[in-house]
């Protein structure tokens, strides 16, 4: 198809208009493609085949692990008038509540409401609302959407609290997030640590800093800031680094009073550009940090 949008990492939306004459109805393709991915990859996976992203993604939902749900044109209000509230995506637990006080079961509940009345309940998103209850969502299928924040994280071979392992594996994320920050053009205003404990409790600690940066070595000083700062005293199952607060990397930002961190920014980004032409035209493992050096 020529329109896929991933929105995780094992999920994505497909418009298969005009795709039929390749691929038959866009049912049979569902069911061929779950069949594909038995086959190679021995999992199940489940589809859904709607006349719009909301429904397809509801439909997509209905019989998980293993399902195929259809919702053709006709059978849209059907479908709607029994569909719970709390399944409509956007509806969290005190948008739920208030919906439920005004009597509110079901989606096909909402079109004996009037916009106004479910605005004053619940915000704007009772607009929204309105619009699904109707089978109306205009919200297309979008490639290649720009990406919001890049990240890199790993499962600990061994739970630790060892500082020296955990900073090594901020370094070798900060190397890859940097690469992904270059990949999409852009420079890092913030940074996030992400920390999961040998008992599963998950906590992230992050930072805003300015100028933005799309150097290895200033996302790895913050991430090490940040774990010093957090004081990790428990073993540690899963660390990550991640960066978001994207600017366009050509974007002209104001001069610095004193030029001599802007000089050694500029350098280390210089670096990580050098070792990546490197590493594309010799391999990856031809040059590394000395840090990083296997043994």
């Amino acid at each position: 198809a020529p329109l896929v949008e991933p929105v995780s990492i094992d999920e994505a939306f497909m418009d298969l208009a005009g795709t039929e004459s390749l691929h038959g109805p866009p049912a049979a393709l569902a069911a061929a493609l779950k069949e594909a991915i038995r086959e190679r990859l021995g999992l199940t996976a489940s589809s859904g085949v709607a006349p719009n992203r909301f429904l397809a993604k509801i439909a997509s939902d209905f019989r998980k692990p293993d399902g195929l749900t259809v919702i053709a044109p006709e059978q849209v209000q059907a479908f709607i008038e029994r569909l719970p509230i709390a399944k409509v995506p956007g509806v969290g637990p005190k948008s739920h509540a208030k919906l439920e006080g005004l009597g509110i079961r079901f989606l096909g509940d909402i079109r004996r409401f009037p916009e106004p009345a479910l605005k004053a309940s619940i915000g704007s998103y009772g607009g929204r609302l309105c619009e699904l209850a109707r089978g109306i969502d205009p919200t297309p299928v979008t490639p290649d959407s720009a990406a919001k924040s890049i990240s890199s994280e790993c499962t600990l071979e061994e739970d630790t609290c060892a500082t020296a392992t955990l900073t090594r594996c901020l370094l070798q994320q900060a190397e890859e997030v940097a690469a992904g920050l270059r990949q999409e053009g852009v420079k890092a205003r913030t940074v996030v640590l992400k920390i999961k404990h040998a008992d599963f409790r998950l906590f992230t600690r992050r930072t805003t800093f300015a100028p933005p940066t799309q150097s290895s070595k200033d996302l790895y000083r913050q991430a090490v800031r940040l774990l010093e700062n957090a004081r990790v005293t428990q073993k540690v199952r899963l660390i990550g680094l991640g960066a978001t607060g994207f600017v366009p990397a050509d974007a002209p930002r104001q001069q610095e009073l004193f030029a001599v961190a802007e000089r050694s920014r500029a350098g280390w980004e210089a670096v990580d550009r050098t070792v990546a032409t490197i590493k594309t035209k010799f391999g990856d493992r031809v040059i590394r940090r000395a840090t990083l050096k296997e043994d």
